[in-house]
């Protein structure tokens, strides 16, 4: 494809959130929600679930510190998951100074998941075990599309640990 091609898919790419009436950033990142934990670009999550969350994600702060948030995105394109997770979440500055938080993570289109957990968290949210919990809640939650209940209860999962 040539490079004009390219930039035009590129900037196609970047609309489509602000369309929606979510803003981005300059890396075409979602920004940080104001006066939530949650990025739902789908709204696939009910107001009663995202509450949960905020209330859940405010209370571990307050307690204990850890940051959590929850991203959840229609379309990456042909980015990494991974690295596009990371990137929100360091954009976003889950877990604060001491860089201790998760961020939980969905590309909807592209059927992805992950669990960003900050180096603050390593010790005790070993990826072993964050992969676990995700087995266990997310995925088969997301499989049959419950997405709020599968994001609740990985949520829960890691607020436990």
């Amino acid at each position: 494809m040539s490079k004009r091609i390219l930039s035009i898919l590129f900037i196609l790419l970047l609309a489509i959130p602000v369309a929606a009436g979510f803003k981005v950033n300059k890396a075409g990142l979602p920004k940080r929600p104001q006066n939530s934990y949650v990025y739902d670009e789908d709204r696939l999550l009910t107001k009663q679930e995202v509450q949960f969350i905020n209330g859940l994600s405010e209370e571990l702060y307050r307690k204990a510190g850890f940051g959590l948030a929850v991203a959840l995105i229609h379309d990456i394109g042909f980015a990494d998951f991974r690295d596009y997770a990371l990137n929100i979440a360091e954009s976003w500055g889950v877990g604060g100074k001491s860089n201790e938080g998760v961020l939980i993570f969905g590309a909807m289109k592209q059927h992805k998941r992950s669990v960003e957990v900050g180096y603050g968290a390593e010790g005790y949210l070993p990826d072993v075990l964050v992969e676990r919990l995700q087995q266990k809640t997310i995925v088969p939650a997301f499989r049959v599309e419950k997405y709020g209940q599968g994001v609740i209860t990985l949520a829960w999962e890691i607020a436990q640990v």
